[in-house]
Formats: structure tokens, C-alpha cells, sequence
């Protein structure tokens, strides 16, 4: 994996950042996109950093969410969708730096 490793840049409202990560290309630009749709939905006149505390705020709120669903799904239809959920984790070893 390390092998894969490469460095980019991603701009969140007025700062750049560089970042490391072995993601594939496309995979990065769809979360490239997203987050920047989501900082830009934020106030403006908060400063940078009270806008990152609100996204990460606001993926954490929406993470809990999906975490409620799939429970309930799982409670509903029993555990049948384990060996796929197995088979994801394996592929999901990408890393962000």
C-alpha cells in the first residue's frame, strides 16, 4: 500500500492543504467534491477553522445516523449481509495522511 502513496492538494474555502493518500484517483475527487460542497454550504463568516469544527460536526451527526439505520436493518433482517460486510472491510484498508 505504501507503494501507492502519493501526494495532492485540496482547497477548502481560502487555504490549500497537502495531503498524502493512497486512495485512487477518482475515489479522492468524489470526496475532494464533497467536502468542498460541504464547507461552502457552512457560514462564511465563520472563520476556517469554526468551519471544519461545523463539517466535521455535521458528518459525525450524519455518520450516527447511518450507524442507527444499518442497526435497525441488521436487527430486522438478521446477519445475512455478513460476508459481504466482510469482504468490504478487506478492500477498505485506504489511508489518508
Amino acid at each position: 500500500m505504501e507503494d501507492n502513496i502519493r501526494e495532492t492538494r485540496i482547497t477548502l474555502g481560502s487555504k490549500t492543504y497537502l495531503l498524502r493518500t493512497a486512495l485512487a484517483a477518482d475515489k479522492f475527487s468524489d470526496i475532494v467534491a464533497f467536502s468542498q460542497k460541504l464547507f461552502a454550504s457552512l457560514d462564511p463568516k465563520a472563520d476556517q477553522e469554526k468551519r471544519f469544527l461545523l463539517g466535521w460536526m455535521y458528518m459525525a451527526y450524519k455518520l450516527q445516523q447511518i450507524q442507527g439505520k444499518l442497526t435497525d436493518m441488521i436487527d430486522k433482517y438478521g446477519d445475512a449481509a455478513a460476508p459481504q460486510a466482510a469482504a468490504d472491510k478487506k478492500d477498505s484498508g485506504e489511508k489518508y495522511q
